[in-house]
């Protein structure tokens, strides 16, 4: 298993609990339509808790988007799979 640290390219909300994020895509990435991916956070309290999730863009895209449901009243939030 390949381990990257990305950056956040942009975030944006589609509705007031699903927001997009758009990641660096790494060098010779990868995917097939529909694949998905088991991610962290790069913060102290979530870096060892992976979470699933599957690529929401195109695979010709320079950059890997995933869309995901913020749930605020218990701090959580799991990905929405839209096919955009």
């Amino acid at each position: 298993m390949n381990a990257h640290i990305l950056k956040i390219i942009e975030s944006f909300y589609i509705t007031h609990d699903v927001k997009c994020f758009m990641v660096e895509k790494p060098v010779g990435h990868a995917f097939i339509p529909g694949q998905g991916t088991e991610d962290a956070i790069n913060l102290p309290e979530w870096k060892n808790q992976l979470r699933p999730f599957t690529f929401t863009c195109l695979r010709d895209k320079k950059y890997l988007e995933f869309m995901i449901k913020i749930y605020r009243d218990h701090n959580g939030f799991i990905p929405i799979m839209y096919s955009i």
